[in-house]
């Protein structure tokens, strides 16, 4: 995992150089974006940069989902366990106090 890890890091280094060479001669152009009224003028790069912050924001949302599903999923599961262990103690001890009720009532005399 840390060898695919580190893998996917270098194509990740290769491909942000392999865009700042490709947009390094573009930087007198500008891409206009109209949205809602507005109007925001970026440079090639800019704009690759701020798809990459976009991208970036999804996966760490993504990556809370995932962890938050998975933390209340042990956290249901511990729950059930536990309430599974009390019951049986329970089952236990109310077992015990039969017997101990039971050890009691044939060790008294029967009253006449």
């Amino acid at each position: 995992m840390i060898l695919i890890g580190l893998l996917l890091i270098l194509v990740a280094l290769a491909g942000g150089a392999f865009l700042f060479a490709g947009t390094s001669g573009l930087s007198s152009q500008k891409i206009d974006i109209d949205l809602l009224g507005v109007t925001v003028s970026l440079p090639p790069l800019s704009l690759a940069i701020s798809g990459a912050l976009v991208v970036l924001i999804l996966w760490l949302g993504w990556a809370l989902l995932r962890s938050g599903t998975k933390r209340s999923a042990r956290l249901r599961r511990e729950g059930k366990e536990q309430a599974r262990v009390a019951k049986e103690a329970q089952a236990t001890k109310e077992r015990q106090w039969a017997a101990e009720r039971e050890q009691a009532q044939q060790q008294q005399p029967p009253a006449e």
